[in-house]
């Protein structure tokens, strides 16, 4: 996508950044981000919304078999809110470089 999206992520996971600090608002398309594990949790469902309406719209119709009477109408696509939601989970306990981590 390229429109700012709102992060959030389940079962005490949290998203950070790649300051190590905890993503709070809204994120511009390409910025970096990681999941800092819960104990004991092997998955975590990280939710994406976007941040306002995406615009657009879209008329959908049939035409009837006589030309001169148009096209009926069928469905109106209106300018909505999105959620993506990305379900991921591990087998290996965490590990991490950190220097002073004894894992």
């Amino acid at each position: 996508m390229t429109i700012p999206l709102i992060l959030s992520a389940n079962d005490g996971n949290e998203l950070i950044d790649a300051d190590d600090f905890a993503v709070t608002g809204p994120i511009e398309p390409g910025t970096a981000f990681h999941v800092r594990q819960a104990p004991d949790i092997s998955g975590i469902t990280a939710t994406a919304k976007t941040v306002g309406d995406l615009h657009g719209c879209v008329l959908t119709g049939v035409a009837p078999d006589v030309a001169s009477q148009g096209i009926s109408s069928v469905a109106l696509a209106i300018p909505t809110r999105m959620n993506i939601e990305f379900d991921i989970s591990w087998q290996a306990e965490a590990w991490s470089y950190v220097v002073g981590d004894n894992r």
